[in-house]
């Protein structure tokens, strides 16, 4: 019988299928003379693995449930709670604390398997961490060149907000799944004014304009010594989760804060005021920086 983190690798390798149909069937129906009976074919193929990855999908969630529901009813009058079917330990509360750790973890797998993914696998499974080793069966980066699974890239993330000035300011997040964003402006606005009765209107009309955004990686490459990486366990984890997390909210304040958008890097809300609007000489006193402050509010309204 398959476990959960073989259940998780099925559903994977059937998300994969899809996509590789869905592929074949965009570049079948783009072609000069589209062929209706390869077309047809594929659309089956597309069909077939939509349906595994339903049937997966919903044994993982079954799955899921179980172990939800197992965790759930261990209570404090088992006999024994960690002497389950298989030897497998009860459940443990999630340390909120602990958020993003997975990263360290995968990193110090593969710094023990030398860039290896399955013998780092069969580390963190020999660890307790097989929650982690089915995120990295889906990967196919060569040594060295492991992506972090979303799920952890997504904890990261939430824990960088809360460290990043602009992003605790209330910046608005948007998603860019084709690496480009436009946005729509307007350059100029009509105009009104006083004339005799009978005269002529003016016409006028505003004047539009687009705001091109594009994607910009944000990477760290963090430094840990041999004798980090022979002290496994969570303190490990927590010291390369905590370095990255620093050293990613550094750059990305000074991003958003300074840089022009030249060179890879993001546009800063110093590059995007107006000439005329930016106030380069304030004191560093309470008073000074109210009055800037209101200055900045009636020049944007």
């Amino acid at each position: 019988m398959k476990n959960l983190d073989d259940l998780r690798r099925d559903r994977k390798a059937a998300a994969d299928k899809m996509k590789e149909k869905a592929t074949a069937i965009g570049a079948l129906e783009a072609a000069t003379a589209p062929d209706a009976a390869a077309i047809s074919a594929a659309s089956a193929e597309f069909d077939a693995a939509q349906a595994a990855f339903e049937a997966a999908d919903k044994a993982v969630k079954r799955a899921e449930a179980v172990e939800a529901a197992a965790a759930q009813s261990a209570g404090a009058g088992d006999a024994n709670p960690g002497a389950a079917a298989g030897g497998s330990a009860a459940a443990q509360v999630a340390n909120p604390e602990h958020k993003g750790a997975e990263v360290g973890f995968l990193m110090h797998a593969l710094y023990q398997a030398n860039g290896d993914r399955d013998k780092a696998m069969a580390v963190l499974d020999r660890e307790g961490h097989s929650g982690i080793s089915a995120s990295l069966s889906g990967l196919t980066d060569g040594a060295g060149g492991i992506t972090i699974p979303r799920p952890m890239a997504t904890t990261m993330i939430e824990l960088l907000r809360s460290r990043v000035a602009v992003r605790a300011s209330g910046a608005r997040s948007v998603p860019m799944p084709a690496g480009e964003l436009r946005h729509a402006k307007q350059t100029g606005g009509a105009t009104a004014g006083y004339g005799a009765e009978l005269a002529a209107i003016a016409v006028s009309d505003p004047t539009f304009g687009a705001v091109d955004m594009s994607f910009k990686k944000l990477t760290a490459l963090v430094g840990v010594s041999n004798t980090l990486l022979r002290q496994s366990g969570q303190p490990m984890a927590m010291v390369v989760r905590d370095d990255l997390l620093k050293v990613m909210a550094l750059r990305e304040d000074l991003a958003f804060l300074r840089n022009d958008g030249t060179g890879g890097n993001p546009k800063g809300l110093i590059s995007w005021c107006l000439v005329g609007n930016l106030q380069s000489a304030v004191a560093a006193t309470a008073a000074a920086a109210e009055t800037a402050i209101r200055r900045a509010v009636s020049l944007v309204e």
